[in-house]
């Protein structure tokens, strides 16, 4: 390891021990900043100086030993509170069930049965993965990894009755919760987290957020089996004194009857560009926060939210690996990432982003990410990984989409590589100008004067040989984009 890497190491490490009290808890906030000895790398990263009145959140290790007020509700399910003494009546009976299995893929739709799940096979000793979708083709993808598929229905054959032994504090350290992330290529990867990793998470995330108050309903628009809605639906409202529906709301006029004044929203672009056409709310219908992850917010969703909420969501930025590592709220549309508190950044120099998280790991992780690193903020460019090279040029992938939406007839634009030739293919979204203009002129024209007019910006190597129009992009449920399901598009009618 060289000297540099070491120093800034050394300084994040000492900086997060002694921003951290007794209890665990994180107070304000200061900026350091390390100069890597070689001159050509500048980390950035947070602490925290002691100087207020700390919130300490409860550890998720020791929630079912240490619950609140048995009568208090951990979730709400079509009307009614499931109180913290059904909650742990339920979790023993799931770990009693299975108290002999080794590892369980938990695919429950009911978020309350997949918390009840989760901490059942967690006192069982089981290895937990929580697969992306419940499709046939996933499932099977993942079979090797457990040997019990668990539903909705095995948990509430399973939950409640009595059980013979008392639930202590779990292990915190143990990785044994598997989540399924694919990134933007659509091959499945295991990523391993522990509650250890989870509580850090929070505890960080908490500070950020602990101006909004304590107590009111979750919502969410995202599923819980990604690491995203599992983290904010469930997890933060368990160590915050929160309760979540157990419902997933695909449609806004489901969740907008369950607003009250003191909501929290968790949702996505996909759901958040959706907003047309709604009135603004009453005031005690506006909820007190809204977050949105899985992909880049619009400022036109940003506004629109501001406008029928009363309030700009705050977006999360991070990964199943790194957890959330960032926020910021749109206000111009040019506001850079801030870093969360205790965690440190630097970037190489092609500008990849490395992250330093004292509670997942003592080594550095290498992002995909391309930043432009400002004072401990940063501007995020695109990833690496969309860095194409075509006839011996570099190529952006994302400079391309950057073009085409500049354009009058494009709404939305992705570019993927294809190969056998290899070559630039465009999926676009037209505006109603460019809709019009399709019908008029055909696809094969309306391709060719669309690379006539970003031959400015773009190297011919870059230019679009391939081209589909459609209405809307292939999406994942949170609004992230794979380009496997872009690539797909071209290969239908072949």
């Amino acid at each position: 390891m060289d000297l540099a890497r070491l120093f800034i190491i050394e300084c994040c490490r000492f900086a997060f021990h002694n921003s951290v009290g007794d209890n665990g808890a994180v107070d304000s906030l200061e900026w350091a900043c390390v100069v890597s000895l070689d001159g050509r790398a500048v980390h950035w990263g947070i602490y925290c100086q002691k100087d207020g009145a700390a919130m300490t959140l409860p550890s998720l290790s020791s929630l079912m030993a240490e619950p609140p007020d048995n009568s208090s509700f951990v979730a709400w399910r079509r009307g009614n509170g499931i109180t913290y003494q059904q909650f742990l009546s339920d979790v023993g009976g799931v770990a009693k069930a299975y108290s002999s299995c080794r590892a369980a893929a938990v695919v429950c739709q009911d978020s309350y049965n997949l918390i009840v799940g989760f901490y059942g096979l967690l006192y069982a000793g089981a290895r937990i993965v929580l697969p992306p979708r419940n499709q046939p083709a996933v499932i099977e993808s993942l079979q090797e990894n457990f040997d019990v598929l668990i539903d909705d229905g095995m948990i509430e054959l399973a939950s409640g009755g009595a059980f013979s032994f008392s639930l202590q504090p779990l292990d915190p350290t143990l990785r044994v919760i598997d989540f399924c992330t694919s990134g933007t290529t659509g091959l499945p990867k295991l990523v391993t987290k522990s509650l250890e990793m989870f509580d850090g998470e929070l505890a960080i995330i908490d500070q950020i957020l602990r101006k909004e108050q304590h107590g009111g309903k979750v919502l969410a628009t995202v599923p819980h089996q990604h690491v995203y809605g599992f983290t904010f639906k469930i997890l933060w409202a368990l160590a915050t004194g929160r309760a979540f529906a157990t419902e997933t709301y695909a449609l806004w006029e489901s969740l907008l009857p369950e607003l009250t004044a003191d909501s929290i929203i968790v949702s996505s672009p996909a759901h958040l560009d959706r907003l047309g056409g709604l009135e603004p709310l009453s005031p005690d219908q506006q909820a007190q926060l809204i977050l949105s992850a899985g992909a880049p917010l619009s400022l036109e969703a940003s506004l629109a939210a501001q406008s029928i909420f009363g309030i700009r969501p705050i977006e999360i930025f991070g990964s199943t690996e790194t957890g959330a590592i960032a926020t910021r709220s749109l206000r111009s549309g040019e506001e850079p990432w801030s870093l969360l508190p205790s965690l440190s950044m630097r970037c190489d120099n092609d500008g990849r982003m490395s992250i330093y998280i004292p509670f997942i790991s003592q080594d550095w992780i290498e992002t995909s990410d391309l930043i432009e690193p400002m004072d401990g903020h940063f501007h995020h460019l695109g990833r690496a990984d969309r860095i194409a090279k075509i006839e011996g040029k570099r190529i952006g992938l994302l400079n391309i989409e950057e073009a085409l939406q500049q354009l009058s007839f494009v709404k939305k634009a992705a570019v993927v590589v294809m190969n056998d030739p290899i070559c630039i293919a465009a999926a676009v979204v037209l505006s109603d100008e460019g809709q019009a203009a399709l019908e008029e002129v055909g696809n094969f024209r309306l391709g060719r004067q669309l690379r006539k007019d970003i031959r400015q910006a773009i190297d011919p190597e870059g230019l679009p040989r391939l081209w589909r129009f459609i209405d809307a992009f292939p999406n994942q449920s949170m609004g992230k984009r794979r380009d496997a399901d872009i690539m797909a598009l071209f290969c239908e009618d072949s």
